[in-house]
């Protein structure tokens, strides 16, 4: 603990690794891996440890699933600077709408995939138009009503329309 809460844990790579292996040990409880785990992704964000980043945000979402400090992790995910840049805003959306679901949250898990279906549409990442697809697709198995599907696919076409227009005129 008392290495976890000075900045030699941000500077250090392999210190940082040792915490991580002792962290992700099963043995400990579950509540205390998630916070040291949380301690350990602030750490490796601010050292720019992109490895331990990713294996220390993963540990937590797992812990998550599993129902262990899932609420601790949807908040964590609501803040871009939490988990970036291990995660993408895409991967924490996807994250916690799976979260939600897995508890029976439908609408919550809809409202989180809607918003990354604009947000997709709005940036324009390379595959938009398939992943914007691919969440109106899960949207619909979360059993969307029937005004909130339609109106998310007429959005889809008006952009892939105005994008096909702005390939052919180039």
């Amino acid at each position: 603990d008392s290495i976890l809460d000075t900045e030699i844990a941000s500077q250090s790579e392999a210190i940082l690794f040792r915490l991580l292996e002792y962290e992700l040990d099963e043995k400990r409880t579950g509540k205390k891996r998630f916070e040291d785990l949380r301690r350990i992704l602030r750490h490796a964000i601010n050292g720019n440890h992109n490895a331990i980043m990713v294996e220390a945000i993963d540990g937590m979402e797992q812990l998550a699933r599993e129902g262990i400090c899932t609420g601790e992790f949807l908040s964590l995910l609501l803040d871009d600077s939490s988990y970036h840049p291990a995660w993408s805003k895409s991967d924490a959306a996807w994250s916690a709408a799976g979260l939600y679901e897995r508890d029976g949250m439908l609408v919550e898990a809809r409202q989180m995939l809607e918003t990354e279906f604009h947000h997709i549409l709005s940036d324009k990442p390379y595959g938009y138009l398939e992943q914007a697809e691919d969440i109106l697709a899960k949207i619909g198995e979360l059993g969307a009503s029937a005004n909130e599907l339609p109106m998310l696919e007429k959005r889809l076409e008006d952009v892939r329309a105005r994008s096909t227009i702005s390939r052919s005129e180039e």
